[in-house]
């Protein structure tokens, strides 16, 4: 008897929400990881929200200058000119609370919890599985580095996660549109290699789209920052910032004959370079048009916008690999400068759009930037061993096209964009236990130092200073101070020091010493030598010290028969010091467990 095979009767539609009806109730384990998630992120961020890094306070006195002086600059009025800043987008920033007298580390600690903020939404609203989601929550708000760089008052996080953001916008959306140019001219003023993400980001999108509004949004994005770069050009009288001189000062340093050429030869060179860009771009377009009508069919613009991780990772490859490793980069702490170019590559493969069909420009992206990682730390450590493994695990994912079994390409994505971060992301305890008691040894000796030297009226003058930073930022905006060790110096780039920095016009001198470098030599760059040297042999008296860290300290000195009451102020501040700066991270973490100095100020 034959048997006949009965259809199911339809399922029925999904009730449709009512317009202002409460949302259902979330499964209990999206309850469960929201839960993990809020609470790790208010555990980390309570440890390390009283982190600031001192060279954050240089790029904070240009907005208290321009509240209390109306000038751009690093120094009051009548000084010279300089640009000791990476990061005009904070620099700019940094006038608001200045101008709302509202505290500027303070205000920072809450830009720095907003970027956490401003994440979780962004996420949010990508059309994600939730799994994916909930991954791209965690590498960012379960990530004791992300609070550190989201913390310092440098703008690491912030570039990190506006380059993520552009180049996601790309790939998820195949255009930049209205905002995308936006963030594009953010990025651009966050670093001085944000201005190369900016304009590669611009062509790829306009490569992809081939739309209008695309192209006349990289030309109002290519004809700000060529304005800007100008303007600032004009302003300091220097083609590059201070920070480039100070940092590619380096022998057989191919930045080194680069800043030595002249401006029209560096101008020609940009323009060739953007002409190759822009060449191969269009040469890539036309290995990928269709054959019908010569215009570029949906499929070669689809494979131009998956392409996009890749471009990203050999972007910052080069950038990492090339920029960095030939730059002199000293503030270092947990992992900043690979961190800021590789966990973007991160970020945007674990965006990749739900639709897409090949896993391999992904693997391919992952790959590349876990290489660039392990080329880069000249030696066979654990972060080397672990960017060696995730680069096996991507080209193994790249040659398979996907995990073992059926539907192993979302399992891929999450393996690749995960490993990865955690990659770049792995540092030792001893570099957060920095990030979690640096404040308080720059209160203990920076700050002490400072008030020692205001409440001298002797000392009132011009200050010459070999760790610039906090200390200068606490002291009267009346003050100008020479930086000896380079990013504020107006003799870098010149050679030729302010007449007001003369020997017969200090009024103080400070040092960093350590053993075998009394005279702290090792804080005092090239061109800040003759003010050091010339103080201290017009006999300039040492007043005192206080302890920073180990055996680091600072040394103060004083023209003869002056800076007597600095010094018994500094005595004072040195055996406090002594009590602190002797303790280990952890027990100097426990003793200011409910210590926030921002809170403090100066």
């Amino acid at each position: 008897m034959a048997m006949t095979r009965v259809a199911a009767p339809p399922r029925p539609p999904a009730p449709s929400r009512a317009p202002g009806a409460p949302l259902p109730p979330a499964p209990s384990r999206h309850r469960l990881a929201a839960a993990v998630l809020t609470a790790g992120a208010l555990v980390l961020a309570f440890a390390f929200v009283r982190f600031t890094v001192d060279d954050a306070f240089i790029s904070w006195r240009y907005g208290r200058m321009l509240a209390e002086h109306g000038v751009w600059n690093w120094n009051p009025p009548g000084s010279a000119l300089v640009e000791a800043y990476t990061n005009p987008l904070y620099t700019a920033l940094s006038a608001v609370p200045a101008l709302l007298g509202v505290p500027t580390e303070a205000f920072f600690k809450v830009v720095g919890a907003g970027l956490a903020v401003g994440h979780v939404l962004v996420v949010r609203r990508l059309a994600l599985p939730y799994r994916r989601k909930v991954l791209l929550w965690a590498v960012v708000l379960l990530n004791p580095v992300s609070w550190v760089h989201a913390f310092s008052g440098l703008e690491t996080a912030s570039f990190a996660l506006l380059v993520a953001l552009l180049f996601g916008w790309v790939y998820r959306r195949g255009s930049l549109h209205r905002w995308g140019h936006v963030v594009a001219l953010a990025v651009a003023l966050s670093r001085p290699e944000g201005m190369a993400y900016a304009l590669v980001a611009e062509v790829w999108a306009l490569a992809v789209s081939r739309r209008r509004a695309d192209l006349r949004g990289a030309l109002a994005v290519g004809g700000a920052l060529g304005c800007y770069w100008l303007a600032r050009w004009w302003y300091f009288g220097k083609f590059f910032p201070n920070t480039f001189y100070e940092k590619s000062t380096g022998k057989d340093n191919w930045i080194d004959a680069l800043a030595g050429l002249p401006v029209p030869v560096l101008l020609a060179g940009a323009v060739l370079v953007g002409t190759v860009v822009v060449g191969g771009v269009l040469v890539l377009r036309r290995v990928l048009r269709a054959d019908s009508g010569g215009r570029a069919s949906a499929g070669s613009n689809d494979r131009l916008r998956s392409a996009t991780p890749l471009v990203l990772a050999a972007l910052s490859a080069a950038l990492f690999l090339g920029l960095y490793q030939a730059s002199q980069l000293a503030v270092t702490f947990c992992g900043r400068f690979p961190w800021q170019v590789l966990f973007p590559v991160a970020l945007v493969v674990l965006a990749r759009p739900a639709g897409e069909r090949s896993v391999r420009w992904p693997a391919a992206a992952v790959l590349l930037a876990a290489a660039a990682e392990a080329l880069s730390s000249g030696a066979v450590d654990a972060s080397a061993l672990l960017a060696v493994s995730v680069c096996a695990a991507a080209g193994w994912i790249l040659c398979r096209g996907g995990l073992p079994g059926r539907g192993g390409r979302g399992p891929a994505v999450l393996l690749l964009g995960g490993a990865l971060a955690v990659s770049v992301s792995v540092t030792g305890p001893r570099e957060l236990g920095f990030a979690l008691t640096e404040r308080h040894r720059l209160a203990h000796a920076h700050g002490a130092l400072a008030r020692a030297v205001e409440a001298d009226p002797s000392l009132n003058g011009p200050l010459a200073m070999g760790d610039a930073g906090l200390a200068p930022y606490c002291m009267s905006a009346d003050r100008p101070v020479f930086d000896l060790l380079g990013l504020a110096n107006p003799a870098v780039g010149t050679g030729t020091v302010p007449g007001q920095f003369a020997a017969g016009r200090l009024s103080a001198l400070v040092t960093q010493a350590q053993p075998g470098d009394p005279e702290g030599l090792r804080y005092v760059n090239g061109a800040a030598r003759p003010v050091h040297r010339a103080a201290l042999d017009a006999g300039f008296e040492r007043l005192g010290s206080v302890a920073y860290t180990g055996s680091r300290r600072l040394e103060l000195y004083a023209p003869p028969g002056r800076g007597a009451r600095a010094g018994e102020a500094l005595a004072l501040a040195a055996r406090a010091a002594a009590r602190e700066q002797g303790l280990s991270d952890v027990a100097l973490f426990r003793r200011h467990l409910v210590d926030f100095p921002f809170l403090r100020g100066c």
